[in-house]
């Protein structure tokens, strides 16, 4: 194994957040091609790159950068201009890293040919006029103007005093100069200098670097830096806490200047403005405090917390058989232990919605340019969490509902504008929190789905009767989309057609625990809606028993526990209903009927049974009559065997402390068919 080899799994982690930087600036500079912003970001990540290949020793990769890193150049300079020709190249680029990357990671020796690329990086690098309609034109040979596009991409340390260690009022302030020289062996340089100066942060504020803070990032110096930094700490503190980083061979601290009083600084603007001046140079990672997890370490965590949690409830009906206060006590604060660690723990894992999401844009530009229409694609709620589990599995289904808004929905430009429509379509793709779930939207503006056209081809192909009208809605029908085989596209095209897409989507999204729901218009456009639980691992349920048997219902279904006898039942058309607070009629369904132990609709007769008022995924209400209630508690959830999985009203099951097995119930189907 080189020596290399240790940075590898570093390597890859950092190289594909690069290549998503790279990938966002590009499609926001099409949209905005005289903003040298996003070209900066693009060139940046560009050089970055460059610079952690040739480390690694990724000849190939960091011709490519480089090359990229060139053309962008010319950008910076306007000595080229920003069409879709370029974006298409340096997308194709982008690609083409990432193959390159897999290839040389891997040690493989038949590496992808890329000639073809680079000649036509060559041809694109041919000199070429800036549009004279730039904002920017006005002031092209300005030598201000010049330097403010080079300067760095990386945002200034908006707040760094505010991520470090403050002093206390009255106490000294002294900006010391860190002399840090590292090992002559250091291959990573500016990652040892990153993390000396966001250590330096942690004590006070860093002022400013010698070299500058592009030169660290650009690793243009040799084994030695400067930090200036404005502290209370003592400098032996401060020597300390530099070369406790790795490959740090020593540090050198020396006073710049005399005391000054935190009251005086903080009373005193110019002095801050000065100061946040000096500070404009410190790199972007002082504000980066992170660690990188493997999800296996956390999908460990999740089951021990999940052990831990089986184990209290075994706790709790031993203390109760024993009757001790102290053993009361004790689990007591076991309790409070293991919540607070669940909720530690469950935190951990939940990500971004905006991780699965920023692959998107990049997919719809290009399904767009491929099938000649124009597209704006929107995102919202990108800060949402998710467990990191149900993340990762809904990519696809999410890629298929694109890929179906641009080809079925979106029409093209001179279709819109006949129908009075902007030219341009738009795609959205939305989330949103709501109580235990998340509900992700993907909406467009398009020609909307036909509800009788989906009917009448349910019909010819025996999905349906075409008696069987009257008891259909158009949601219903619209859901008719997802039976397997179904499609009414006459001719498959390479995007879509062969009726294989719809049922793969309901069906991971039914088997993460969620729904799927799909409302259109014709002539306004289709919403697809998928409701997800926010973690597959630990959820609140209540304790119901039905048939002497004891399930778990998801407290997130339910909306309210009535006694039978303090309510008034009814029947509609032979089905049970109560009325409920005088004006709102609910179905009411019985859990042992429903699941197959009885025969029984309604409550008995003075019976001391309860009922249970269940929020139900499509908006309405339902009633659901249970024997008794055993109480809330935590629930681990345990996957069913494949031979119960599709079993109608049932999600998983859990274990009870008293060891035994009780089935979750699933509100999203108990009440189907």
């Amino acid at each position: 194994m080189s020596e290399m080899d240790a940075y590898k799994d570093l390597f890859l982690s950092e190289s594909t957040d690069y290549l998503q930087s790279v990938t966002d600036g590009l499609l926001a500079l099409e949209e905005t091609p005289h903003d040298l912003a996003h070209v900066e970001v693009v060139f940046r990540g560009a050089h970055s790159l460059k610079g952690m290949s040739a480390a690694m020793g990724y000849e190939r990769t960091a011709e490519l950068t480089h090359t990229m890193e060139g053309l962008m150049d010319r950008v910076r300079h306007r000595d080229r201009k920003v069409d879709a020709d370029l974006i298409d190249l340096m997308l194709d680029a982008v690609d083409a890293v990432r193959t390159s990357i897999a290839e040389e990671s891997s040690g493989q020796t038949e590496a992808t040919d890329f000639s073809e690329l680079i000649a036509r990086f060559v041809e694109m690098q041919a000199p070429d006029v800036w549009d004279t309609e730039s904002p920017h034109g006005s002031d092209e040979g300005s030598d201000d103007s010049k330097a403010s596009d080079r300067s760095p991409a990386v945002a200034p340390a908006e707040s760094g005093a505010s991520t470090s260690l403050s002093p206390t009022e009255g106490e000294s302030v002294r900006q010391y100069s860190v002399a840090v020289t590292l090992e002559e062996d250091c291959v990573l340089k500016a990652v040892r200098a990153y993390m000396v100066i966001k250590r330096l942060n942690y004590l006070g504020t860093v002022t400013d670097t010698v070299p500058s803070a592009r030169d660290i990032e650009d690793e243009r110096f040799d084994l030695e830096f400067i930090v200036k930094v404005q502290t209370a700490s003592a400098p032996s503190e401060i020597a300390k806490a530099v070369t406790a980083v790795t490959e740090v061979a020593d540090a050198s601290v020396s006073e710049d200047a005399p005391a000054v009083q935190t009251g005086e600084i903080a009373s005193s603007a110019h002095d801050a403005s000065d100061v946040s001046s000096r500070r404009r140079d410190t790199p972007m990672i002082l504000e980066t405090q992170t660690v990188r997890i493997s999800i296996g370490y956390l999908d460990s965590m999740v089951d021990l917390v999940g052990e831990l949690i089986t184990f209290r409830s075994r706790l709790d009906r031993i203390a109760e058989a024993m009757g001790s206060r102290a053993l009361d006590d004790a689990v007591e604060d076991l309790h409070r232990i293991s919540t607070e660690l669940r909720y530690v723990v469950m935190d951990t894992r939940m990500v971004p919605v905006e991780n699965i999401f920023n692959r998107f844009p990049r997919m719809v530009r290009d399904l767009a340019r491929a099938l000649d229409k124009d597209v704006v694609f929107r995102m919202e709620g990108l800060g949402i969490e998710l467990d990191r589990t149900v993340l990762d599995e809904i990519g696809d289904p999410i890629v298929h509902l694109l890929r179906n808004s641009i080809d079925h929905g979106i029409e093209r430009a001179e279709a819109r504008k006949a129908a009075g429509k902007p030219p341009k379509g738009t795609v959205t793709l939305s989330a949103k929190r709501e109580r235990d779930t998340v509900r992700i939207t993907i909406s467009d503006d398009g020609a909307g789905i036909d509800a009788e056209r989906i009917w009448a081809k349910a019909c010819s192909v025996g999905l349906v009767g075409p008696d069987d009208r009257a008891t259909f809605d158009d949601d219903d029908i619209l859901m008719l989309t997802c039976a397997p085989g179904f499609s009414t596209v006459e001719q498959a095209t390479r995007v879509s057609g062969r009726g294989v897409g719809m049922d793969a989507v309901k069906g991971k999204i039914e088997y993460l625990g969620g729904s799927l729901a799909i409302r259109s218009k014709v002539g306004v456009g289709t919403d697809f809606e998928l409701t997800l639980p926010l973690t597959l691992a630990i959820i609140q349920v209540l304790l119901v028993s039905a048939g002497r048997q004891t399930f778990a219902l998801p407290l997130s279904f339910v909306d309210e526990v009535l006694a039978a006898e303090t309510v008034k039942i009814d029947a509609i058309d032979g089905m049970p209903v109560i009325v409920y607070r005088d004006d709102e009629v609910i179905p009411l369904y019985r859990l042992d009927r429903v699941l197959g132990f009885s025969d029984t609709d309604g409550p008995a007769a003075d019976s001391k049974e309860q009922i249970i008022l269940i929020n139900s995924p499509d908006g309405g209400k339902r009633g659901l009559v249970v024997e008794s209630l055993g109480g809330r508690t935590e629930a681990v959830i345990k996957p069913l065997s494949p031979l119960f999985r599709e079993t109608k009203g049932l999600s998983g099951a859990t274990v009870l402390g008293d060891a035994r097995v009780a089935l979750i119930i699933d509100p999203r189907t108990l009440f189907s068919g």
